[in-house]
């Protein structure tokens, strides 16, 4: 069965009297919540929050399997998490453009399917991304937007190193750094749970991917500041949800 990991957002608990709370902020979303057997449906854990140094010792913080999967805001360094990985992807910014000075300018895979979004009767997705596939640039690059090894799977707008190293420096830093708290799902203090799946119906191939596309983008920067200016005392925890 396939899984993800939700980061939930929680007032008044901490890493000694989260599970009441924590299981009541699930419920809400099972089909059925009156299910005993509904909480074997998730698990705390799965992914690890940046301690601040020297709190790992704090009884208010959640450790399981060495990582710590929850903790008090205020105990949490996301700041500094997210800084350096904005610096880091700074440097991966000018990496890209030393290589790519070599080549002619491509055209992004977005830029590619809004094309085919338009007419996709007369260029359709997979056109598109053929000649996504066969410029220079894409043919000869050596690692993908976030700066892993290429491998076998297919171009993809989250990936494409064309789009997101055409970005200027600091835009490119901010949307990458802003991949590095989110997980696939935030429950928000309120209770809300928030993710990046909405489906377009009825629509062309291209204008799905791109809409997908789009929709992430928007989750993880809405995510990503909600975590980072959540109040010192609101836990935090990561849990690993079936789906």
């Amino acid at each position: 069965m396939a899984s993800e990991i939700v980061t939930v957002c929680l007032d008044g608990v901490d890493g000694q009297d989260y599970a009441d709370a924590l299981a009541a902020a699930l419920a809400r979303y099972d089909e059925d919540s009156d299910d005993p057997r509904w909480e074997a449906q998730w698990r705390v854990g799965g992914d690890g929050l940046p301690l601040l140094a020297g709190r790992s010792t704090d009884a208010r913080v959640l450790w399981v399997d060495g990582i710590c999967a929850g903790a008090p805001r205020g105990l949490l360094d996301l700041d500094g998490a997210w800084a350096a990985a904005a610096a880091a992807a700074g440097r991966l910014w000018d990496t890209w453009q030393e290589f790519a000075a070599a080549y002619p300018k491509g055209r992004s895979l977005e830029d590619l399917y809004t094309e085919s979004a338009a007419d996709p009767l007369g260029y359709d997705s997979e056109r598109a991304l053929a000649d996504y596939a066969a410029q220079p640039v894409v043919v000869a690059a050596p690692f993908r937007a976030d700066g892993r090894a290429l491998g076998s799977e297919p171009p993809s707008l989250d990936l494409d190193p064309v789009g997101w190293f055409g970005l200027a420096r600091d835009e490119y830093a901010e949307r990458r750094a802003a991949r590095l708290l989110p997980t696939a799902g935030l429950v928000t203090r309120e209770g809300e749970w928030l993710d990046p799946d909405q489906i377009l119906h009825g629509a062309s191939a291209a204008e799905k991917m791109l809409n997908d596309f789009r929709n992430r983008l928007a989750y993880f920067a809405h995510a990503d500041a909600y975590l980072r200016g959540l109040p010192p005392d609101c836990f935090v925890v990561r849990v690993k949800v079936r789906t």
